[in-house]
């Protein structure tokens, strides 16, 4: 059983156990951590809380993952991996976005600050973490609707949920990116080499009339 203790001493939320008794959540736990189901006593205790939508864990509770998905600063924390309640390893977000880090290519989010949307989803396999960067993308300038074209390019990590140590790391779709700016520079080649050549052409002196009659020569 894990318990988030927030830090609130007016808290009135319950929770239900296995065997259908209802304890609060305050009262019975006084401090974030991993409890027995049964006897209720704390298997670990920690000092920190942190929201259920932003934390991964493994099967008996023994490693969990904070993902900090939005992020003013890539120098901030990304992921935070904990033992029995203690912090192991901390992975900062300029780490995990190798190529393509400028914030413009990620999906932001405007509260009172601007946030980067930088991690797009995460899943538990075992004891390890599988984890992804946010697909980059290009928002279109000059236009007031919010127009983006996908770039395709990410990372994948695959971690440790014990000691937080990347056991592989992976980058997928960086072709597509090769493929787009090769299709713009297409794109403003042509009518660039068009126009250079009618210049060229213009300021090339007028060519002498072709006589004629040419039995004269």
């Amino acid at each position: 059983l894990a318990i988030m203790a927030k830090n609130d001493t007016e808290s009135t939320e319950s929770i239900t156990l296995p065997e259908n008794r209802t304890v609060s959540i305050r009262e019975t736990f006084p401090q974030s951590g991993a409890y027995d189901a049964a006897t209720l006593a704390p298997i670990w205790q920690a000092d920190w809380f942190e929201y259920k939508y932003n934390m991964a864990w493994n099967a008996d509770f023994s490693g969990i993952a904070i993902i900090d998905v939005f992020a003013l600063d890539f120098d901030t924390a990304g992921v935070e991996f904990f033992s029995q309640g203690r912090k192991v390893k901390s992975h900062p977000i300029r780490d995990l976005v190798r190529s393509l880090s400028w914030k413009g290519f990620f999906r932001s989010r405007t509260r009172r600050f601007s946030y980067s949307e930088w991690c797009y989803g995460w899943e538990v396999e075992g004891e390890a973490l599988r984890l992804w960067t946010f697909p980059r993308q290009w928002r279109v300038p000059f236009r007031k609707a919010d127009m983006t074209i996908p770039l395709g390019y990410q990372e994948e990590y695959i971690f440790d949920m014990r000691t937080g140590a990347m056991l592989s790391a992976k980058q997928t779709g960086m072709w597509r990116v090769y493929l787009l700016a090769l299709g713009l520079l297409l794109v403003f080649a042509v009518p660039l080499t068009w126009f250079l050549r009618r210049r060229h052409l213009r300021s090339q002196p007028p060519r002498p009339p072709m006589p004629t009659d040419l039995s004269a020569s």
